[in-house]
């Protein structure tokens, strides 16, 4: 129950993280794929034999947990480093008219442009 909270928040991270509809689409679906992958090992790890304690099935979902930790925060500092370098190269993002946002997206520029900052 304590890791269910988790699925909305990753799906928001890559949905705000990708810019443009065909990015954000494939990013999301591929999130999605991943997860009920496990859905399909979480089956298969909980064994009988095991009963009651289930030591195997504990310890699988512990160590998907603790690779999540670890990818989890890897990804927030190459996010948060690579924003420290825009704003060194481009400075401190400004927020951008209708009509600037609309150049962006006729130029399929999104997340190349220069006021372009992943969430964190």
């Amino acid at each position: 129950m304590g890791l269910y909270p988790i699925i909305p928040l990753m799906l928001s991270w890559v949905a705000n993280n990708n810019v443009g509809h065909t990015k954000r689409a494939v990013s999301i679906a591929l999130l999605n794929t991943f997860g009920q992958c496990f859905a399909t090992v979480g089956t298969q790890i909980y064994k009988t034999p095991t009963a009651p304690r289930f030591f195997m099935g504990y310890g699988v979902c512990l160590a998907f947990t603790v690779v999540m930790i670890v990818f989890s925060l890897v990804l927030t500092f190459v996010l948060n480093r690579e924003n420290n370098r825009r704003d060194e190269q481009y400075g401190e993002p400004k927020p951008l008219t209708p009509e600037e946002q609309q150049e962006a997206i006729d130029n399929g520029i999104y997340d190349d442009h220069s006021s372009f900052r992943y969430f964190i």
